[in-house]
């Protein structure tokens, strides 16, 4: 298969550059179908990791988290980290849901019950319809689709949503709600502004390109008065070395909404001024977890519609 080469030079910290050379397949016309492809990029993908592996053995961790966010910001490093993430979600469909098939098996029920964490976010009379749009939903949202005495409309997007769609029809699943392409940096270029009951994101913005547009883009399109809910690992991308897409930590400090990496430190709250009212939640993890979950309510305030 034809690629092409080129060396990215990246600062590692107090004045040591090195170079990845990064080789991107070309392959358009070329691949015959996917599962090839999804191979190929796994093994550009190893190699990309080896090379930061023998960068590894030179380097501090501080110097060499600085190489894996230089990396991760590179256009065919994020490549490489996306066929990464469908090949995971390959494994999971396949196997009905890997180690988590409690997880698996509720997506593909119609009539699973909405979440009590994201109903007490609603105010909805009986009798009324609901509209929920889930970002980063992954190949079928996980958000429940039923609520006593009232209809649930669930919108569920992400930007890997054509592959996923494929890697559900090799294994001839229909999802209840299919996820339609769309990204969190870019709602309103989709929806219009005040669309939403609730926008619901879980385990996905620490992915993104820019947390905070995407979380100003949810804010838009959710109703005045209404919740942004983002419902997430803390400080997922610390924990996984910042691999693959996860390039942002979340985390809560006194009552505050924090997103950081090793070149950033933004506190949600104060970003975000009047836009929103802001509350945090903390669940410690279990005794095989390293630090929890964290709950965000983002209400928008009526003056900021």
């Amino acid at each position: 298969m034809p690629t092409f080469s080129f060396d990215k030079a990246l600062k590692l910290g107090r004045g040591i550059k090195g170079f990845l050379q990064l080789d991107a397949g070309i392959t358009r016309g070329l691949v015959p179908n996917l599962r090839q492809r999804i191979r190929v990029q796994a093994r550009q993908i190893e190699a990309h990791n080896e090379q930061l592996e023998r960068i590894r053995q030179r380097l501090s961790e501080e110097d060499l988290q600085g190489v894996r966010w230089e990396a991760s910001k590179d256009p065919a490093a994020w490549e490489y980290a996306k066929a990464s993430e469908v090949a995971w979600w390959r494994g999971w469909i396949t196997s009905r849901g890997l180690d988590w098939p409690e997880d698996y098996n509720p997506r593909l029920d119609p009539e699973q019950p909405l979440q009590d964490y994201v109903i007490r976010c609603l105010s909805a009379t009986p009798g009324s319809t609901v509209s929920i749009l889930d970002v980063g939903a992954g190949p079928m949202t996980k958000l429940g689709k039923s609520w006593e005495g009232r209809t649930v409309q669930i919108t569920a997007i992400d930007p890997l949503a054509d592959a996923y769609a494929r890697l559900l029809a090799e294994a001839d699943i229909v999802p209840p709600v299919p996820t339609q392409p769309g990204e969190v940096e870019r709602l309103t270029e989709r929806f219009a502004t005040n669309q939403f009951d609730l926008v619901h994101m879980q385990n996905a913005l620490d992915h993104s390109h820019d947390p905070m547009l995407g979380i100003q883009q949810m804010l838009e399109v959710v109703k005045p008065a209404c919740c942004v809910l983002l419902y997430h690992a803390v400080n997922e991308g610390h924990h996984a070395n910042y691999a693959g897409l996860h390039h942002w930590n979340l985390c809560a400090d006194n009552g505050n909404f924090v997103i950081w990496n090793p070149h950033t430190h933004i506190s949600v709250n104060e970003a975000l001024g009047d836009l929103a009212e802001v509350t945090v939640e903390e669940y410690k993890g279990d005794e095989d977890e390293v630090e929890g979950e964290i709950l965000v309510s983002l209400r928008k305030k009526s003056t900021s519609a």
